[in-house]
């Protein structure tokens, strides 16, 4: 395989360039667009951790598992290793990089120990979760709504602003009980909001995503007691 530039060895310009998509001819098909966006990740990846090729045998696995901490979206280890291929050298089942396992190794414990932190005492997340609360007009109160109701409301909210969810539901909750009066009904928990809330959310968008939510349910149930039997 015809080894491409490292991040490192390119210019300014054309680092840019590689990390804005810009290495694709405007007629290239999806799947060559699709393939561009892995490798433009890829040079991000290489980049924040300045990894380029050198004279360390570095199991693939290893770098394959840094990637996977960092990225939001990370693509499966065969893809990544055959993209990645195209700028470092490899050696059987490793990669010839500039690093050594123990950097690598370090890198790892980071990004596992920065997953690992409380998000909710986050000013980023804490601003992010307020702005949903203000377009919602959501206040604690004592109308109470189910989380999962809640949660659904907020991916569909998200998924309009930033086309991707910010907080995972666990996280969510988390939120949600930090700014809401809760109660616990069922095992299910209930946050307390207040009445404006209706304002921007009728109670028949709110009847439907329950019967959406009891409709996932049974069909959940019933596709694992299929598997079962």
């Amino acid at each position: 395989m015809e080894q491409k530039k490292l991040p490192s060895s390119l210019s300014t310009e054309a680092l840019e360039n590689a990390l804005n998509g810009n290495l694709e001819p405007i007629n290239a098909s999806q799947e060559d667009f699709e393939i561009a966006a892995i490798d433009n990740e890829i040079l991000s990846f290489f980049k924040a951790f300045k990894i380029e090729s050198g004279e360390n045998d570095i199991n693939k696995y290893l770098i394959f598992d840094l990637y996977k901490k960092w990225s939001k979206h990370p693509v499966p280890r065969s893809t990544f290793s055959f993209q990645a291929a195209k700028y470092l050298k490899t050696n059987g089942n490793k990669f010839k990089i500039n690093l050594n396992q123990f950097t690598l190794a370090k890198y790892v414990q980071e990004e596992y120990n920065l997953k690992k932190k409380d998000i909710t005492k986050s000013k980023f997340y804490r601003k992010h979760f307020e702005v949903f609360m203000k377009e919602y007009l959501i206040s604690s109160g004592h109308h109470y709504i189910e989380s999962h109701v809640l949660f659904f409301i907020y991916d569909k909210w998200c998924y309009k602003k930033f086309k991707d969810t910010k907080l995972g539901k666990k996280t969510f909750y988390k939120f949600c009980s930090i700014y809401l009066s809760k109660k616990l009904v069922n095992g299910v928990f209930w946050y307390g909001i207040n009445e404006t809330f209706f304002i921007k959310v009728s109670l028949k968008t709110i009847d439907n995503i329950r019967e959406g939510y009891k409709w996932k349910h049974r069909n959940d149930k019933t596709k694992k007691e299929e598997k079962q039997t």
